[in-house]
This record gives C-alpha cells, sequence and structure tokens, in this order.
C-alpha cells in the first residue's frame, strides 16, 4: 500500500449494519462492505482493568478494525502531527485504522472487550513500538525515503 499522507481522515468511524428484533440485536460488519479490507486475523482484548492502556504502536502495512463489543474503550489515534480522540461504546460501530497511525486504548470501564479485525497475520517487524522511532519512520516515509 503505497502511503502519500497520514491524516485522520483515513481514521474513520464505520456504522456496521444492525439487525433488531425483540430478542436483541444483531451488529454486522462484512468486508469490503463495512471494513475496507479482507480480514486475516482476528483478536480479542478482555480482562484489562479500568484505566490501562495497551496499544502505543503503529503498523508499518498493517490495517485494523477496532470494535468495542462490550464496556467501552477510547482510542487515540495519532497521525504524527494531530491527535484523535474516539470512544468505542457499542459492537454498531468499528474505528478503521490504516497504516502509520500511533494508536492507544484505555479501558475505560471493568468488562471491557475489544475485537480487532486486520487485514494480515502478526508480523513483528511490522510494528513500530517506540513512538520516537514511529517518528523518525513516518517523516522518511512522508519524504519518500522509506515505502510501508
Amino acid at each position: 500500500m503505497a502511503l502519500r499522507s497520514v491524516t485522520h481522515e483515513n481514521c474513520r468511524l464505520v456504522d456496521f449494519q444492525v439487525l433488531a428484533d425483540t430478542r436483541g440485536s444483531l451488529s454486522v460488519a462484512e468486508t469490503q462492505r463495512h471494513v475496507p479490507f479482507g480480514i486475516e486475523r482476528i483478536f480479542i482484548v478482555s480482562g484489562v482493568d479500568a484505566g490501562t492502556a495497551r496499544g502505543g504502536h503503529a503498523h508499518k502495512r498493517q490495517q485494523q478494525m477496532l470494535i468495542c463489543t462490550s464496556g467501552a474503550v477510547e482510542v487515540r489515534a495519532d497521525n504524527g502531527s494531530e491527535t484523535m480522540t474516539v470512544v468505542l461504546d457499542t459492537p454498531a460501530r468499528g474505528l478503521y485504522i490504516p497504516p502509520m497511525i500511533w494508536a492507544e486504548q484505555t479501558y475505560l470501564s471493568e468488562g471491557s472487550v475489544l475485537t480487532v479485525l486486520c487485514d494480515d497475520h502478526y508480523d513483528e517487524d511490522d510494528y513500530l513500538r517506540d513512538r520516537d522511532a514511529f517518528a523518525r519512520y513516518l517523516a522518511d516515509v512522508l519524504k519518500g525515503k522509506t515505502e510501508t
């Protein structure tokens, strides 16, 4: 994926299809309809104490869709110059995180569950786990010195 710019316009909330009746609600997220990529990996984060921060990294190439399926999770997404904050608190909506966005999640309530859809398998080489290294790598990408 060629990266021309990194903006928060690339991060976006996506409303899923919700089918509701007297028995409850069913939220539907379909590839290429709601999720702008093919799903290769799904992981679920649970059992996190309220107030705990997780994430704190960016991906060079991987795309993700974050969905809070229970409770509430605050997501901070940083494009290197600006930070946006979104609270995910319904399984009817997800936050699309493209490559080269530094993201951190804070679990706001006990029992919060975050489900993450990914377009690729786990690859440690895809992670930027140090904030300063992310800033340097991002600067190189935007100058055309490095490809994502």
